[in-house]
């Protein structure tokens, strides 16, 4: 069992794991939000809906989610053995808006209910949020100074994530900036963030924040009292239980067609709406003109300007040079550097500004940009280019695959979509007997596959 801090003031110590290679544990901005169960303690909580793979309350022997084990401080680089009643682990990232909102919760909890809880943050920084590892990497080298707690909030507050300001924070807190930085350059805590993610994927984590109250699964950024419910339950000696799930409807039969159009709705800046398009282009490769693909885009864009940028340009390709789009897709999915793939496919530019000035006229999408007081929830910025079909198939998040007019949940590997198409085909094309490789892609950009399960429970959406 790995040993970890807790928020708890004892005498007994003994020296971080945090510094000691032989007590590192053994070993993923949103879960499927959009796709969720409601828990009734007082108040309705949202939790993730855990499907094929997507577990809690492991029995693994690394699994330290329990009252009594050894938990790493919030607040320093000390041990100590908890006798509190409540155990509070939270998965979290620091370039995660959600994870910033809860950071404000977390302190309103740990002020009200002080030593009655354990509090155990772990790094869980996700793949669509490029300065999350390394801000996870340099909280670790702040702990090896006692400054963990000081810099962690600083990264919650300041939201500056650069190195270079990751740099500056060592120096504004006083810290020994030669130690901080060769410890940053050097790379020297980064297996330990992994621990800690690769941990949290064991314990069916996919989104930022999760919390586990006493093994209790709490998903999201939730209101105070939402929690304050969970905590005053279990410090109430009441059992916490995730109800069994309702029985899942009888399944629509499947609409078959001599041609399916295979619809596929993402963000381009979702880390599993890229997972599933790197496992559906080998297909639409393969099939060809056997069936009609057409990529569209989600409502509103999680991702800001960068993603409206890049979708539009994605739009425009489709509509210009739809004969390069799946090129370009696979392109970008390298490393999600569109202007390098734009210049290496030789995209008409003057066709595509044309396009996509008529379609941000068309859409308002510069207009909705600028315009906060328009988007979702006063969050998001709306992306309007396919809204009718959002709302015909009641989209709410990234990926959502449609075939032949119906929602297809799927795994994301190219043998599960290839078999989902198949199987939609009034007679099959002979294609449809390819056998692809049974590795899943990962989420985000690049062509690395896992053998983790990357099912149909994970995406981007509220």
């Amino acid at each position: 069992m790995s040993k970890r801090i807790k928020k708890k003031t004892s005498s007994k110590t003994s020296k971080s794991r945090r510094t000691s290679e032989s007590e590192k544990p053994a070993a993923c901005c949103s879960t499927n939000m959009w796709k969720t169960s409601t828990i009734v303690l007082g108040v309705l909580l949202v939790i993730s809906v855990f499907t094929g793979g997507f577990g809690i309350g492991s029995d693994d022997d690394n699994d330290v989610n329990t009252f009594g084990s050894v938990w790493k401080t919030l607040f320093g680089p000390k041990e100590t053995v908890s006798d509190a009643k409540v155990t509070i682990i939270e998965y979290s990232d620091f370039q995660c808006p959600y994870c910033a909102r809860a950071y404000e919760t977390v302190n309103q909890i740990l002020e009200e209910y002080g030593d009655n809880v354990a509090f155990d943050y772990r790094h869980f920084p996700l793949s669509n949020h490029p300065q999350a590892q390394k801000a996870a990497e340099a909280s670790e080298c702040a702990r090896d100074q006692d400054k963990f707690k000081e810099y962690h909030d600083v990264l919650f507050e300041t939201k500056l994530l650069t190195v270079d300001n990751l740099k500056k924070h060592a120096v504004d807190l006083g810290l020994n900036t030669g130690k901080f930085n060769s410890c940053l350059d050097d790379g020297d805590k980064a297996d330990i963030v992994k621990a800690d993610f690769l941990e949290g994927q064991q314990k069916g984590v996919r989104g930022t924040p999760t919390f586990f109250i006493n093994d209790f699964p709490v998903v999201g950024a939730q209101p105070f009292a939402n929690l304050k419910e969970v905590i005053d339950k279990a410090l109430a000696g009441e059992k916490l239980e995730v109800p069994a799930p309702e029985p899942a409807p009888e399944p629509e039969p499947v609409v078959k067609s001599d041609k399916p159009e295979v619809e596929l709705f993402v963000m381009s800046h979702c880390p599993y709406g890229t997972q599933m398009e790197k496992g559906m282009l080998p297909v639409v490769n393969l099939l060809k003109d056997d069936i009609d693909f057409d990529l569209k885009f989600v409502y509103y864009a999680m991702h800001g300007e960068i993603e409206v940028v890049e979708q539009l340009n994605q739009y425009c390709i489709q509509e210009n040079e739809e004969e390069k789009l799946i090129d370009y897709l696979l392109c970008f999915l390298e490393d999600g550097d569109g202007e390098k793939c734009l210049a290496d496919l030789e995209i008409d530019m003057d066709a595509l500004e044309t396009c996509k000035t008529a379609t941000d006229e068309e859409f308002e999408l510069t207009a909705n940009l600028e315009d906060k007081s328009s988007w979702l929830s006063g969050r998001f910025p709306l992306f309007n280019t396919h809204k009718e079909d959002n709302e015909k198939y009641g989209v709410r998040g990234s990926p959502s695959l449609v075939i032949n007019g119906q929602s297809v949940s799927s795994n994301r590997d190219s043998a599960s979509l290839l078999k989902a198409v198949c199987e939609r085909f009034n007679d099959q094309p002979e294609a449809c007997s390819t056998v692809f490789e049974s590795g899943n892609p990962t989420p985000g950009f690049g062509f690395d596959e896992t053998a983790l399960a990357n099912n149909a429970a994970a995406g981007c959406g509220v």
